[in-house]
């Protein structure tokens, strides 16, 4: 602001300014850096398509978890899977993780300080004491560790430093009564260590509330810890050491009902008995239908709804830097444990309740050799991972009326209504190792003209040990198709057990099948990668590259039935391999206020891992080839002195080229067996609950869109005003692979805003906000099995939502 020249008039002109204030001026954009190249580089300087967001934009963006972020980043999807908490199932371009089942690998590697974290379950981290979250698209093997064949989510937490006691703290305060309080401190103890000692504490009432109990589901209760602490031995090495600890007491996700078949596999069926030939009352089923689809409907449960979640680690990071090139080790050991209740037929019968229960432990090492020449820039590494898992699913396979068996917890399925029942446990031990070379390097031919090539060889070995049973022990079930005459006693029947198999305690050892109870298979790959990358004379930047990802294969964690009614061993899949080739374009306009990243891409997809369901059990089964384009384009502009404006825009393409379709042709001719109408009318039927060549890809809308802007307000006392708004709209889509009805998820948009005030010093900030500001109602989660095991069941979001914060930083 220029003010006259005349003292009164300019005293006047600061008085008046000093009450309502002016726009914050900003010369340009400010410049983003990344890690993405296991490097610092500049956001415009790095040739992949990359989405970042720092400490700032986390904050200004109301992001609370790392999930939060798909809102704002083109061609990233996520669901946290019908647990929900802090479970996170990522989607880069089509390619993730639709199973909960840990026997299935994660498709999108997460990353925490540089540490690969193994399982999803409890990925979706608070945002807390973030420096920056980092989105990359595409196979990234060349540079990061196990299984990123479809992108990686690196996130980077605040390091100690040696400036001086500082921390912040910032409490919140919202909807469902939200309770949100987190600190962070740094602590110079000396010229060469320094400490940062962060810790976070969050609680909220869930948002459905549960028919004939006083719980809520969705409710959330976490507790977390970090501390790192940090050494310089000398200009040449530092080691640091980080220990974190979280724990989680909230309840499962909301669930509703969407439909049912009393009698479990009609309409595909005609059969009148479900797969234990247990009538099922369907009075109790047809009152937990819903019959809107919102946060306000009750739920009918039948079981103690539990999502327990315990996690925590340490990781060793040394830096060496010497003269020619540099070094690094990270050493992390981490461990998981998981309860999660849910009642996926949402009604107050124990008809398809079960719960889940994972402990998991994981080590690795990596070693990273870098170094860089005035023309060439290189990085060479070795990674060792090795993953134990203790798994079991209890699932319900039936019940009956018993009213004197309330809470009886003989069975480990908790229940408050008066049911019997029969449950089946899918239970297995699963050992992982994998070990890796990897390497890139980027050659300057000019100033302008770089090349990258790169490469990863990865050997990976599962082991599966089976420990599958039949938990009969409430005498529900006087039927065995193993054996004649039929009958199941009132015990635990082992199925595939390494102890029982063909043992006594398993009453069928006359046709029992004799196997070894161990599944071990290896895997080796060699992925490329290659691009060019050149700088034009405005500074913009086009580059193109290829690059492969891998997923190793495995074993499903359920076991199947085969022809004679015998349980057989889970069936193994194969290996994925995506190659994927990207143009990529980035440039900055109008003295660096404008900037505009694009990529186009186009991958194709080999055995690709899908979940379906065959005879009523899920399968994790290669489907295939499949071909995957689109592009997404980002675009950030100082409008003005005070406005800034973000938007995003993602599109994704997917198409099966080849399908193995044999479980439809297996469900067809069970219908024309079971109903007596053509193989093509049967095999018609079939499709609507069977993948084929029509259906997307799981979690992939067709488009993504966000747009948002915020306007400063500057005082002349040097504090400020924000204002902040938000809209981010999805396509449809499907949960499932076999895009059954009750699949689908209608597009959607949701409306987010933000308003606050900042000290002149910045010591200070208090802000509100508010997602999901017009109460937009939509569904999280889904799976519509109508056709396998009588249900259609969902998880739907949360309501509106509002809070505000205070922040204090010194």
């Amino acid at each position: 602001m220029k003010y006259l020249q005349n003292p009164l008039s300019a005293a006047l002109a600061l008085a008046m300014t000093g009450l309502i204030g002016m726009p914050v001026a900003h010369a340009a954009l400010d410049e983003v850096v990344v890690t993405a190249e296991k490097r610092e580089t500049k956001l415009q300087d790095t040739p992949i398509a990359v989405s970042a967001f720092d400490a700032n934009a986390l904050k200004e963006l109301s992001v609370a978890q790392v999930s939060d972020v798909v809102a704002f980043t083109p061609n990233l999807s996520q669901t946290s899977g019908p647990t929900g908490g802090n479970d996170a199932y990522f989607f880069i371009r089509g390619v993730g993780q639709v199973d909960s089942n840990p026997a299935t690998d994660p498709g999108v590697g997460m990353y925490s300080d540089g540490v690969y974290l193994g399982r999803m379950s409890g990925a979706n981290l608070d945002s807390v004491d973030l420096k920056r979250i980092e989105v990359l698209r595409g196979p990234q093997g060349t540079l990061f560790g196990r299984n990123t064949i479809g992108g990686a989510i690196n996130v980077v937490t605040q390091d100690p430093n040696f400036d001086g006691v500082s921390g912040k703290a910032r409490v919140s305060a919202g909807s469902r009564s939200l309770i949100g309080v987190d600190a962070a401190v740094n602590l110079p103890i000396s010229e060469t260590i320094a400490a940062r000692i962060v810790a976070n504490v969050k609680q909220q009432d869930g948002f459905q509330d549960i028919v004939g109990s006083d719980k809520q589901l969705s409710a959330i209760d976490n507790q977390s810890a970090k501390v790192k602490l940090l050494w310089e031995a000398s200009d040449s090495f530092t080691a640091l050491l980080a220990v974190d600890d979280f724990q989680g007491r909230g309840t499962s996700a909301s669930t509703l009902l969407l439909g049912f078949n009393p009698y479990g596999r009609s309409p595909l069926y005609k059969t009148t008995q479900n797969p234990v030939n247990l009538t099922v009352p369907a009075a109790d089923l047809a009152a937990a239908v819903a019959t809107k689809i919102s946060p306000d409907t009750d739920s009918h449960v039948s079981i103690d709804p539990t999502n327990n979640t315990d996690s925590s680690g340490a990781a060793l990071t040394l830096n060496w830097d010497l003269d020619s090139f540099a070094v690094k080790s990270i050493t992390s050991k981490r461990e998981l444990e998981q309860y999660v209740t849910n009642d996926f037929d949402g009604s107050a019968n124990p008809y398809y309740d079960n719960y889940f229960a994972t402990t998991q432990d994981q080590v690795s090492q990596e070693f990273q050799f870098s170094g860089s020449t005035d023309s060439l820039v290189w990085l060479a590494g070795l990674f060792y991972y090795n993953e134990k898992v203790d798994y079991d699913n209890a699932i319900n396979n039936g019940s009956r009326v018993n009213a004197s068996n309330v809470n009886n917890s003989s069975n480990p399925t908790d229940r408050r209504n008066g049911y019997d029942i029969v449950a089946s446990h899918q239970v297995y031990d699963l050992d992982i190792t994998s070990q890796a070379i990897f390497g890139q390097a980027t050659y300057s031919f000019t100033e302008a003209l770089k090349g990258t090539l790169g490469f990863r060889y990865n050997q990976e070995e599962k082991e599966q040990t089976y420990k599958m049973f039949i938990d009969n022990r409430d005498g529900v079930v006087a039927f065995n198709p193993f054996q004649t005459p039929p009958g199941l006693p009132p015990a635990i029947v082992y199925t595939l057990d390494a102890r029982n198999i063909c043992g006594p305690s398993n009453p069928n050892t006359a046709t029992c099948i004799n196997f070894v109870p161990t599944d071990t298979e290896e895997w080796t790959t060699f992925d490329p990668k290659l691009g060019l990358d050149y700088k034009l004379s405005n500074g913009d930047l086009a580059y193109v590259t290829y690059a492969q990802g891998f997923r190793s294969g495995g074993f499903n964690g359920r076991p199947f039935p085969n022809e004679f009614g015998q349980w057989t061993k889970p069936k193994s899949y194969e290996p994925e391999k995506v190659g994927t080739l990207e143009f990529g374009y980035k440039t900055q306009l109008a003295d660096n206020t404008i900037r505009l990243n694009t990529a186009v891409f186009f991958s194709k997809y080999e055995d690709m891992q899908v979940l379906v369901t065959q005879g009523g059990f899920f399968e994790t089964a290669n489907a295939g080839e499949s071909s995957l384009y689109g592009f997404e384009a980002e675009l950030t502009v100082e409008a003005t002195e005070a406005l800034n404006i973000m938007a995003g825009l993602g599109y994704t393409k997917t198409k099966y080229d080849e399908l193995d379709n044999s479980s439809l042709v297996s469900t067809a001719n069970d219908i024309v067996a079971d109903q007596g109408i053509s193989y093509d009318a049967a095999y018609a039927l079939a499709e609507q609950y069977g993948l084929d060549e029509d259906d997307t890809f799981a979690n992939t809308p067709e488009w993504s869109v966000n747009i948002g802007g915020q306007y400063t307000w500057m005082l002349a006392t040097g504090a400020s005003y924000k204002f902040r708004a938000d809209y981010v709209w999805q396509d449809d889509v499907y949960f499932q692979a076999a895009n059954a009805p009750f699949d689908l998820q209608e597009a959607y948009g949701l409306v987010n805003l933000r308003g606050g005030w900042e000290s002149a010093e910045g010591t200070l900030e208090v802000a509100v906000y508010g997602k999901n500001v017009t109460g937009e109602e939509y569904l999280t989660n889904a799976q519509d099995v109508i056709g396998q095991l009588g249900v259609a069941i969902a998880q739907v979001s949360a309501p509106s939502e509002y809070g505000v914060e205070a922040t204090f930083s010194f």
